[in-house]
């Protein structure tokens, strides 16, 4: 089975689980859903073998006044390396429009359907936190201050029971 049937039918079997009609890429290995207020993409990448996730969070002139746009952008790239919030996440600019994007890769060697669901439930977890974030107040003090407890508490209940990723330890020697 080619990796995009097996894909495929990966994601059809958690849609299942979860009581979802249909989920599967198309031709093209992408498909679109709507989540909530947003779409939320999964895109087959052949040549890395992985599937990305990503999804639009905020449309950067609504969160950010003009003259904050450059200390944004900086701060974005800042939490990529070091928020605690994004487990495994990363924020990206929409190549063709202004839009703060949250993006995840998910590498198909040893991908099984339970691990599949927790990387799909995790991200939509994301996508609810940070949406949040954006909407609640200044972007910049969001990407500057973890989610409070509270805050992690309300989203966590999304996941309960559902499995968490497995974590593959680092190698020795990685540089």
């Amino acid at each position: 089975m080619n990796p995009l049937s097996a894909l495929n039918l990966m994601l059809s079997n958690v849609a299942a689980r979860c009581g979802v009609e249909k989920l599967e890429l198309d031709e093209q290995g992408t498909q679109a859903l709507d989540y909530q207020d947003t779409t939320v993409c999964l895109e087959y990448l052949e040549s890395a073998a992985c599937l990305r996730i990503y999804a639009p969070l905020a449309s950067v002139p609504a969160i950010v006044a003009q003259d904050k746009v450059s200390e944004f952008w900086r701060a974005l790239l800042s939490a990529n390396l070091t928020h605690p919030d994004l487990l495994g996440a990363h924020f990206a600019m929409h190549p063709s429009e202004d839009l703060v994007t949250l993006v995840h890769q998910v590498p198909l060697e040893h991908l099984d359907e339970d691990v599949l669901e927790g990387h799909l439930n995790n991200f939509l977890l994301l996508v609810e936190g940070w949406s949040r974030k954006f909407a609640d107040g200044p972007a910049l003090q969001a990407l500057q201050t973890p989610m409070e407890t509270q805050e992690a508490d309300e989203l966590g209940e999304y996941l309960l029971g559902l499995p968490e990723p497995r974590r593959e330890p680092i190698p020795a020697n990685f540089v």
